[in-house]
């Protein structure tokens, strides 16, 4: 799992690249992801549905504000009876919500 950043020209923006490498798509039986966050109200039918690539990990880029940072998670085949919800493995950091669940974070400047 990875993220990736890059500023757009006017700097208000960034495109950030949410991956789920090959290995954790196998290890949860990946079939379906969406990457949710305090971007998309936690809701999975409004998150960004991840493309499988040609070696089995899954992406997704979404188009976020800079100067701030949006707490994450991945859906893992959201709807079935295995449904998980999982972090990154290397987000910019991790928090706890009011909830006490642990979620990714990544920092946008």
């Amino acid at each position: 799992m990875s993220i990736t950043k890059y500023a757009t020209k006017t700097g208000t923006k960034s495109r950030v690249t949410f991956k789920l490498s090959t290995e954790k798509a196998d290890d949860f039986n990946a079939r379906r992801v969406v990457v949710v966050g305090d971007f998309c109200d936690w809701k999975v039918e409004q998150g960004k549905e991840m493309s499988i690539l040609k070696d089995g990990s899954f992406s997704a880029t979404i188009t976020l504000d800079a100067g701030k940072s949006y707490q994450f998670k991945y859906v893992v085949n959201p709807g079935e009876s295995d449904c998980r919800w999982e972090n990154d493995e290397r987000p910019d950091n991790w928090v706890t919500d009011s909830n006490g669940n642990s979620n990714s974070l990544v920092v946008i400047d």
